[in-house]
């Protein structure tokens, strides 16, 4: 896109939305992107936490799973034996 054509869309916009609505119009934008930049440094400290406690905590959750398999009977041996 050519400087020709963004003056264009720029007048168009000026045109479309008027004058006294494009500060309250550019102060939006600027809280719709602050809202957005926070929750991307929240999202991303969350899975960087989430990963830390994953590799920490590896040897015990397989623990409980082995134990947890070990408990579970198969109902068609229970009906074989009866």
């Amino acid at each position: 896109m050519g400087p020709r054509e963004i003056i264009i869309i720029a007048v168009i916009v000026l045109l479309l939305f008027g004058a006294p609505k494009l500060p309250e119009l550019a102060r939006s934008i600027g809280k719709s992107l602050k809202i957005l930049k926070d929750e991307t440094k929240e999202l991303t400290s969350d899975s960087s936490k989430e990963s830390e406690e994953k590799s920490s905590g590896t040897a015990s959750s397989e623990s409980t799973v082995i134990e947890s398999e070990s408990t579970i009977e198969d109902p068609a041996k229970n009906k074989s034996e009866s």
